[in-house]
């Protein structure tokens, strides 16, 4: 169900989702924020093979 109110992501007074309180330009967003593969995602589908055990993968 849709109502005027301030968008809690933009601020935008406008047409708001009443149970996520986003517009529709924001909710859009974070559906494709939402649909974006995780870190652990990305590993698995590259292979684990990839970062070595106990390294640091993190260092220079």
């Amino acid at each position: 169900m849709t109502v005027i109110g301030h968008c809690h992501d933009c601020g935008e007074h406008t047409r708001i989702d009443r149970a996520t309180r986003l517009c529709d330009g924001c909710t859009e967003q974070a559906e494709m924020f939402a649909a974006l593969p995780s870190r652990e995602d990305t590993i698995a589908l590259i292979g684990r093979h990839l970062i070595p055990k106990g390294s640091d993968h993190h260092a220079p």
